[in-house]
């Protein structure tokens, strides 16, 4: 996997890192619920991320994952491994 700077990381720093970001649950949250993207994401980090959770919720809806959920900022270990399985199957950049 690569990171934003196109070096290449852990599976869990991957994981750990976007699924903690603000950005990565915005864009996801967005795509459930029927929002239009967000243009307004100045960093280009922040957008990235944006991006790849608007992705992780599609790659959720067309495959049948349940629900990714958060407590306290974090998501649950159970869709860390499906973010995983949609980056392996080509969902997520």
């Amino acid at each position: 996997m690569q990171n934003n700077k196109e070096v290449r990381v852990g599976a869990s720093e991957f994981v750990s890192r976007n699924s903690s970001c603000v950005y990565f649950k915005k864009g996801y949250s967005d795509y459930i619920s029927g929002k239009s993207f967000d243009y307004t994401i100045e960093s280009r980090l922040g957008a990235a991320r944006y991006e790849r959770g608007r992705c992780f919720a599609i790659a959720t809806k067309k495959l049948r994952f349940p629900k990714a959920t958060w407590r306290n900022n974090i998501m649950s270990k159970a869709a860390g491994e499906r973010l995983l399985k949609a980056y392996a199957l080509g969902y997520i950049l």
